[in-house]
């Protein structure tokens, strides 16, 4: 279920969203029915997938982040629909908000190892 803003009957604004055991699974801001903006996906065992959404309303594309459930360690670098394909690690340095609800995470610049996301066989 969900809960939100809507106009016109249609998602406008502030959504969050929630599981079948009332658990928060998704926090953003919509427009015309679309997630846009600065969005959060939390995890099942914790961890948040955060970004800007591209304009299919996906956590796709560059500087999405993987943030750890100690919201201090991340991991910034292309995702997929949520789903990482390859990220470096970094820190969080501070937090800024858009439309006056919305935190947007910022990191320090990632440097390191570049990890790619690899399935086990």
């Amino acid at each position: 279920w969900m809960e939100g803003f809507f106009k016109n009957s249609v998602l406008h604004g502030f959504c969050r969203y929630f599981d079948k055991q009332k658990q928060l699974t998704f926090i953003g801001m919509h427009r015309n029915g679309k997630p846009f903006g600065t969005c959060w996906k939390i995890m099942k065992g914790g961890g948040y997938v955060v970004g800007r959404v591209n304009e299919d309303g996906q956590l796709s594309g560059n500087e999405i982040s993987y943030i750890f459930p100690d919201l201090e360690t991340a991991l910034v670098g292309t995702f997929e629909d949520a789903v990482l394909k390859e990220a470096k690690s970094t820190k969080l340095s501070d937090v800024t908000s858009d439309y006056g609800c919305i935190k947007v995470p910022n990191f320090y610049k990632a440097d390191g190892a570049t990890l790619y996301r690899e399935l086990s066989t």
